[in-house]
C-alpha cells in the first residue's frame, strides 16, 4: 500500500507544475510519509533546529565525542550546511575536513570556505582543506614555495601542506625544528597540532642540542596533552577556537603544556591516569615556572585542576549517540527546545536532513542558473539559510535578473517565516521579461507547503522576473525564504 502511494505521488509529481516530487536518497522509516509537502516541512522544521544549535554543538553538555559521532554520520548536504553556515571555526574545519577527505564536493568549495576566513587566526587550517582535497595546481604552488629564500614564505608553506595532511610539509617543518631556525613560532603551531610522538621526539631533541626557544617547551608539552588526554585535548580545542594559546605569552594553557611535560619528566610517563590526583598536591611552581610569579603560577594550576574536574564530568556521559528509530520520534525530538533535550534534538535534526535529502529544488550542476536579486534584502532569499528570508506584505514585488540573459525552465520557491505568527503566501503574479516581450501569469501555491514548490517559466532568454504578492492569508508580511532557477 506505501509503495502504491507513494508512487501516486511521483507521477501527480511529474505532471503538476507545482507539487514536488518524491526524490529521497536515503532510506526513511517505515512510518515515513508518503505527502512530500509534509516531507518538505519536516526539513525546514530540522535545518532551523539544526541552525539554533549549530554554534552550541561543540559546547553542549554532551560527550565530547559525540559531536563527532554526529558528522560521522551526517549526509554530505548536512556537512555542507554546517560548513556554510557554522560560526565556530572548529565545528566548520571538523565538517570541511570530512568533506575534503571523501570527495564530496568539488575542491571550489574549499577556495571559497577560505576566502570566508581569510581573516581567522586558524587561516592556514582553511587553506590546508585544499591540500587535503587535492587541489593540485594550489599543491604544486606550495612546494614550489619550499624552495622560497624567504623563511617567512617557506615554513608559511610547509605548515598549510603540513596541515592538509601532505608528507613534504612534514618534513621541511621537522628540518626547520632541527636547525633551530627563525620561523620555529610558526613551525611549532603546526606541530604541536598535527605531530605525534616521532615529532616529539625531534622537538625534544633540538632542546637537547641548545635551542632554547620556550616555544618548543609548550609545543612537546601540547603534544604529549594530546596524545594521553585527546578527549580533554578536544575540550581545549573549542574553549579556544581562535587559537589564543599561540598568541598568549606565559599564557594559561601553555602554561598547562608546560606542565605535562614536566610531569613526564619527572617519570610521569608511566602512571599518566594518576596525573589530576598529582596536580592537586603539587607545590614546586618554581621548578616548572621560574620565570613567573608564584602567585601566577598558582592561578595556572588551579585553572588546569578545574579544567580537569569539568572535563572528567563530561566524559562520564553517554559516549553513544541517541538516533530516532522512527519519523515520528525525530519530529517529536527535533521539537523538544528544552536543555536536556538538546542531543536528541540534534541527532533528530540529523536524520531527517538526511531522510530527506532527495526533495528538489536543490538545483546543482549544469541546470542551476545564477541570478542576482534587486530588490533591498532580497539576497536573504538566496543565502541557503532557512531562518532568514525576504519579507513583503500583499502588493510587494520581488526582482530578480539574469545578466547574460539565460533560458529558464523552473523557479523554485519556498515561502515560510521562521517565527510565527506571521502570514502564509496564497497566490503571486509572475512577470518574465524576455528580449521578446514580457510573459505575465498567476500561480497558486500551496500555503501550508514550507519547502521549494515549482513555477514553471520554460522561456529563453530571460532578462528579469517579477514576483508579486497577490495574495496572503491574513494582512501581515510573508517570507519567501528561499528562491533557485534551473534551465534547459
Amino acid at each position: 500500500m506505501f509503495s502504491f502511494v507513494r508512487n501516486f505521488i511521483v507521477m501527480l509529481a511529474l505532471l503538476s507544475p507545482l507539487v514536488p516530487f518524491w526524490g529521497l536518497t536515503s532510506v526513511c522509516p517505515g512510518d515515513c510519509p508518503a505527502n512530500p509537502i509534509v516531507l518538505g516541512n519536516a526539513r525546514v522544521t530540522a535545518w532551523r533546529a539544526l541552525r539554533l544549535d549549530l554554534d552550541s554543538l561543540n559546547h553542549g553538555e554532551v560527550h565530547p565525542a559525540l559531536v563527532h559521532q554526529w558528522l560521522e554520520a551526517a549526509s554530505p548536504d548536512v556537512l555542507q550546511m554546517l560548513a556554510e553556515h557554522a560560526m565556530d571555526p572548529t565545528l566548520v574545519l571538523d565538517a570541511a575536513r570530512i568533506l575534503a577527505q571523501r570527495k564530496l564536493v568539488p575542491t571550489s568549495f574549499f577556495s571559497r570556505l577560505a576566502t570566508k576566513w581569510a581573516q581567522s587566526p586558524r587561516r592556514e587550517d582553511f587553506l590546508s582543506l585544499r591540500v587535503l582535497a587535492k587541489e593540485k595546481a594550489y599543491i604544486i604552488r606550495l612546494t614550489g614555495q619550499l624552495r622560497a629564500r624567504s623563511d617567512v614564505i617557506r615554513i608559511n608553506a610547509a605548515s598549510i601542506l603540513a596541515l592538509g595532511a601532505h608528507s613534504e610539509g612534514y618534513k621541511a617543518l621537522l628540518a626547520h625544528v632541527a636547525s633551530c631556525g627563525p620561523q620555529l613560532g610558526t613551525a611549532m603551531q603546526t606541530l604541536a597540532k598535527m605531530g605525534g610522538e616521532a615529532e616529539r621526539i625531534v622537538l625534544e631533541k633540538s632542546i637537547r642540542a641548545g635551542c632554547e626557544a620556550s616555544v618548543l617547551h609548550k609545543a612537546s608539552g601540547e603534544i604529549l596533552f594530546r596524545e594521553r588526554f585527546p578527549l580533554q585535548y578536544d575540550l581545549i580545542l573549542r574553549r579556544d577556537p581562535g587559537e589564543t594559546r599561540y598568541q598568549a605569552e606565559n599564557g594559561m594553557y601553555g602554561s598547562w603544556f608546560d606542565f605535562i611535560r614536566f610531569y613526564e619528566q619527572q617519570g610521569g610517563a608511566k602512571r599518566f591516569g594518576a596525573f589530576p590526583l598529582w596536580i592537586k598536591s603539587f607545590r614546586q611552581l618554581t621548578e616548572v615556572w621560574p620565570l613567573l610569579p608564584p602567585e601566577v603560577s598558582q592561578r595556572n594550576v588551579d585553572a588546569l585542576i578545574e579544567f580537569m574536574d569539568n572535563a572528567t564530568t563530561r566524559i562520564q556521559s553517554s559516549p553513544s549517540v541517541l538516533w530516532p528509530m522512527s519519523f515520528s520520534d525525530a519530529m517529536k525530538n527535533v521539537q523538544d527546545e528544552s536543555k536536556d533535550g538538546f542531543g536528541k534534538r540534534v541527532s533528530a535534526a540529523i536524520r531527517i536532513l538526511e531522510w530527506t535529502s532527495g526533495l528538489p529544488g536543490r538545483v546543482n550542476g549544469k541546470e542551476y542558473r545564477p541570478f542576482s536579486i534587486l530588490s533591498p534584502l532580497g539576497d536573504r532569499a538566496k543565502d541557503g539559510n532557512w531562518r532568514s528570508s525576504w519579507q513583503g506584505k500583499s502588493g510587494d514585488t520581488l526582482v530578480i535578473e539574469w545578466f547574460p540573459p539565460s533560458n529558464v525552465e523552473v523557479l523554485w520557491l519556498a515561502s515560510s517565516c521562521a517565527y510565527q505568527p506571521q502570514a502564509k503566501l496564497n497566490a503571486v503574479r509572475m512577470t518574465v521579461f524576455t528580449a521578446d516581450g514580457e510573459v505575465q501569469k498567476d500561480v497558486s501555491l500551496n500555503p501550508e507547503a514550507m519547502f521549494y514548490q515549482r513555477i514553471v517559466v520554460h522561456q529563453k532568454a530571460v532578462q528579469k522576473i517579477s514576483l508579486q504578492i497577490m495574495s496572503t492569508t491574513q494582512n501581515a508580511p510573508i517570507c519567501i525564504t528561499e528562491l533557485n532557477a534551473s534551465g534547459f
